[in-house]
């Protein structure tokens, strides 16, 4: 088993610094084996913490220390909404995650599957005719709300919820692209997000967030 190594970066210099000191010593400590890449940041450019260029001197800068220490074979780049995933910055990384959220399309949860690919297709790949390198594309977010609320035609409620992981799962293992079911826990912390009435920040575990199952929720059996 090997990990995707995160690095949190905001608009806060001194704890990226820290972030970056801390990946650099699990890097030297442990066997690049453990490494299956290494995300710089996610979501930096969504909430305008960092720009364009700021984050990738972030990615280039770790490029750098990789080769250093005679590891560079592991892909490195950053995570970030699919809408904001450009040519510059798909150009300059070996992995690109994108968070792809089919709730937030507005769409019935029965249309959500074709949504996501579709997103991929006509949003993302079209960007890397524009590129000289190829990087590998993630789907480094992906789920649906359990509860609180809805979005236009997006419901979150248990019966959508277990459509869309039974059904999503099921279809990935056919598609060529990795993926992360987002997310594993509830977030209570998230409820400083809470708008009106749209109450489902905290909402997408499979797990609540005392890491009990959450009621009636089954894992899929795919064929």
């Amino acid at each position: 088993m090997s990990l995707s190594l995160g690095v949190w970066i905001g608009d806060n210099d001194f704890i990226n610094n820290k972030q970056l000191n801390e990946m650099q010593k699990l890097l030297s400590e442990f066997p690049e084996s453990y490494f299956n890449s290494i995300y710089i940041g996610n979501e930096v450019l969504f909430r305008k913490d960092k720009s364009i260029d700021e984050l990738l001197s972030y990615i280039n800068d770790t490029k750098l220390f990789l080769k250093k220490i005679n590891k560079s074979n592991i892909p490195i780049g950053t995570s970030e909404i699919g809408s904001l995933i450009n040519h510059k910055l798909i150009d300059n990384c070996d992995v690109i995650g994108a968070n792809i959220h089919p709730f937030f399309g507005g769409e019935d949860v029965s249309k959500s599957i074709n949504w996501t690919y579709d997103f991929l297709k006509y949003q993302i790949e079209p960007q890397l005719k524009k590129v000289r390198q190829k990087p590998k594309i993630i789907i480094t977010e992906v789920g649906w709300p359990f509860k609180g609320g809805s979005f236009q035609k997006s419901v979150a409620n248990f019966k959508s919820f277990q459509y869309f992981l039974n059904n999503f799962i099921c279809e990935a293992y056919q598609k060529d692209y990795g993926w992360y079911y987002f997310e594993a826990f509830d977030e209570p912390w998230k409820k400083i997000f809470y708008e009106d009435s749209n109450s489902w920040e905290t909402e997408w575990g499979v797990f609540n967030y005392d890491r009990s199952m959450k009621e009636k929720i089954q894992f899929p059996a795919c064929n």
